[in-house]
């Protein structure tokens, strides 16, 4: 296969993957407000989305270093830095895709920063609400104790 059928496919596969990262930072958007409602259902189904989204991208990442190595082999560099001194028609788009990829992530990094303070927040609510749950339970007890009951000795045996 020639370099240019390589960036083709290399392009590609980055489109598909920035198409599947902009779902990701839309569903990060959304959990935000999840956290926000305070509704771990929503939220729960956010984290289950995501978790296919990113299963897809591994697959898609893995082709990518494939075509990439072989790339890489055929023009003997290193790096997609290198592909600028090569003059191969589409490289510099790929690395535009490729830079807009990574701007994406630094922004769901981001996000998901303050989604884990926010997650964590809504964590130590519940834990204190379980906790006075359990202090209720305990009262309730204590107050509601079971009556003793006593063997009955006087039972008529008739024969």
């Amino acid at each position: 296969m020639e370099p240019e059928a390589y960036i083709k496919r290399l392009q590609e596969i980055s489109a598909e993957k920035f198409n599947l990262v902009e779902k990701i930072l839309n569903l990060t958007k959304a959990q935000t407000q999840s956290i926000a409602a305070e509704d771990l259902n929503e939220l729960e189904n956010l984290v289950s989305g995501k978790q296919k989204l990113i299963d897809e991208i591994s697959k898609l990442d893995d082709e990518f270093s494939d075509c990439f190595e072989e790339l890489k082999r055929k023009l003997n560099v290193k790096n997609l830095d290198e592909l600028k001194g090569v003059n191969i028609p589409g490289a510099d788009r790929l690395q535009g895709i490729i830079g807009s990829i990574m701007e994406t992530v630094k922004e769901i990094c981001e996000i998901e920063k303050q989604n884990e303070a926010g997650v964590r927040k809504l964590m130590n609510a519940v834990g204190e609400e379980i906790r006075k749950i359990n202090q209720a339970k305990k009262a309730n007890a204590a107050y509601m104790s079971k009556p003793v009951i006593s063997p009955s000795y006087f039972i008529d045996k008739k024969k």
